[in-house]
């Protein structure tokens, strides 16, 4: 048991001083422990292309114009510092392309910087030393297109130069003293024979040989994910990562819009544009009939056909009118026989008078003229009888017992309630036209509004069936009886319908302009989003910071939709993108 335990004592000595040569070595060469690194650069995986610069400097300024952010590792005094320019418009945060950048350290101080072009959109690298310690002012030249800015960045802190200190070897010597001495442990572990022991220490060498290991970004080892950010958290994206994914702003802006009353409604056809047809007597559909609905028909196009049954008696008093107005007819036609043979007698009794007008009386000349006159009115008025008659003359038997039913306009047939050989009458309607080139838009104004839709002329309105497509409709009518229930009346706007697409029954939503003009604060309708069930609006706080702002939308209209609520003029939103800076908020806020 003695053995054991000095054993053991002997292994804890000899981790302890394993432990401390390698952190000795360590800090000799690279004075701080060892520590995976962001990308995982572990042999296979090759190294990004742009690296994030961890810690170190992180500035940034925004003008009127530009948004410059300003990353660097610690700077020391007199040292090379590599440094990285994301530079992105202010009020769009889209990259700035083929900039020409100058730094210059502000006071007297003999600074060198040089800035080189940009190898990817709105990024630039450049580089920066400055002699002394202390916190310094770096003014940025920024010159792209017509575009000219001055960018001041304030409180760049540059560490005093490195000692000479820092160079000692002391702590590598003492590291190789150590890894020495536990690895003689292990060899006297091993002459001793206690093989269990000699194992164990052989692999605490081994662990504690590879150095003091933490987790880095980018892998997630077995941590909990990050609970998502709420509303009004800070969303933090590294520039880079919005120039990648494309995240562009725009600020929220007043503009004048005209007051609107908003009304809701449904599509109605209008009254002239509805015929239902009936059966004109009772009988049975006689083919062909038309049942296509929604097929187009022209105006007197037959529908179908209606056969009447007549009785017996009915029968009788056809044929019995029929020989009455027969014989009435053969009548006529002998009068108007007769009377075209008087015309001729006159008109040759009067031109043979003309022609001895010297030899006779004026007198026998006129009274020859009246007479051809009344011959010619005679023939004309028999004429008209007989014309009037052939209209007034029955049908054959077959004839007067078929009726057709034939379309009033051009139009859509919309409803066939007709099958070949169905007992019909006059009550039962057969077929339904709709002339839908002109549709109604019946929306319902409260008694409140009465007085304000008086002043309407104009209205937008807006389908549920076919989102972001605007009608427009004009008021033709205000009912004039309130409906005690609701308290409303009906108010119709004709909207022209030329490809068909408002069909009755579909709801609608009717903006009415009332005349008036007010100033809202409105977006792009892409900005809106919604976070935790909640209405928001993505707001560019500061370079790499965004905020989920619950807003109130109000109405929507070419494509930009009022906010009541919750923003103020100027703030820049998100208008592209909004699906990842709401990724990353539901992810933890930090990207």
């Amino acid at each position: 048991m003695l053995v054991k335990g000095f054993l053991l004592r002997m292994l804890l000595v000899q981790s302890f001083l394993m432990s401390c040569g390698v952190l000795a070595a360590t800090i000799a060469f690279t004075g701080s422990p060892a520590h995976a690194h962001e990308g995982h650069d572990h042999e296979d995986a090759p190294p990004p292309a742009r690296p994030a610069i961890v810690g170190g400097v992180h500035l940034e300024t925004t003008t009127e114009l530009l948004e410059l952010v300003f990353k660097a590792p610690v700077p020391r005094a007199g040292e090379l510092i590599p440094v990285r320019l994301l530079l992105a418009e202010q009020a769009t945060n889209r990259p700035v392309e083929g900039a020409t950048i100058a730094l210059e350290v502000a006071g007297e101080v003999p600074a060198t910087a040089s800035v080189l072009p940009a190898r990817e959109p709105g990024i630039y690298e450049a580089t920066l030393s400055i002699p002394v310690a202390g916190e310094f002012q770096i003014l940025c030249s920024v010159s792209a297109g017509e575009m000219d800015d001055l960018v001041v960045l304030e409180g760049l802190v540059v560490q005093p130069a490195r000692t000479a200190g820092n160079g000692s070897r002391w702590p590598f010597a003492l590291g190789i003293l150590g890894l020495l001495l536990g690895a003689g442990a292990l060899v006297w572990l091993v002459v001793r024979r206690d093989r269990a022991v000699a194992a164990a220490g052989g692999l605490a060498w081994v662990l504690l040989a590879t150095g003091p290991v933490t987790a880095h970004e980018g892998h997630d080892h077995g941590a909990p994910a990050a609970p998502s950010v709420g509303v009004g958290a800070p969303i933090k994206i590294a520039k880079e990562s919005q120039f990648l994914l494309g995240i562009t702003t725009r600020p929220a802006e007043l503009r004048e819009v005209a007051e609107r009353l908003e009304l809701l409604g449904h599509v109605v056809p209008p009254v002239r544009a509805l015929a239902s047809l009936h059966a004109p007597v009772e009988g049975r559909i006689q083919p062909p009939v038309r049942s296509e609905l929604g097929s187009r028909v022209r105006k007197g196009q037959v529908l179908a056909t209606v056969e009447q049954i007549l009785s017996s008696s009915d029968q009788i008093q056809l044929a019995s009118d029929r020989l009455r107005l027969a014989t009435e007819r053969a009548q006529l036609e002998t009068a108007l026989a007769q009377a075209r043979r008087d015309l001729d007698r006159a008109r040759a009794e009067h031109e043979r008078l003309l022609g001895i007008r010297d030899l006779v009386a004026g007198k026998v000349v006129l009274e020859a003229d009246t007479v051809r006159r009344k011959a010619a009115d005679a023939v004309v008025g028999l004429e008209k009888q007989l014309g009037a008659f052939s209209l007034l003359s029955p049908p054959s038997l077959e004839q007067a017992r078929r009726y057709a039913i034939t379309a009033p306009f051009d139009g859509l047939l919309i409803e066939a309630h007709a099958t070949p050989g169905e007992h019909v009458d006059p009550s039962k309607p057969l077929f339904q036209i709709l002339d839908p080139s002109v549709m109604w838009v019946e929306a319902d104004v409260f008694e409140r509004d009465l007085a304000r839709i008086a002043k309407v002329k104009d209205a937008r309105i807006t389908l549920e069936a076919y989102p972001g497509v605007l009608f427009r409709g004009k008021l033709v009518s205000v009912g004039q009886t309130l409906d005690p229930g609701s308290h409303t009346v009906p108010a119709r706007f004709a909207v022209p319908n030329p490809d068909g697409r408002l069909r009755t029954g579909l709801f609608a939503r009717v903006g009415a302009d009332v005349g008036s003009h007010k100033r809202v604060l409105s977006v792009p309708i892409e900005a809106l989003s919604e976070l935790q069930g909640r209405k928001v609006v993505f707001v560019h706080t500061t370079a790499e910071t965004f905020v989920a702002r619950e807003v109130v939308p109000g109405t929507v209209e070419s494509g930009k939709v009022a906010i009541t609520g919750g923003l103020t003029p100027g703030e820049r939103v998100v208008v592209t993108g909004v699906y990842q800076v709401r990724s990353t908020a539901e992810r933890g806020g930090r990207r």
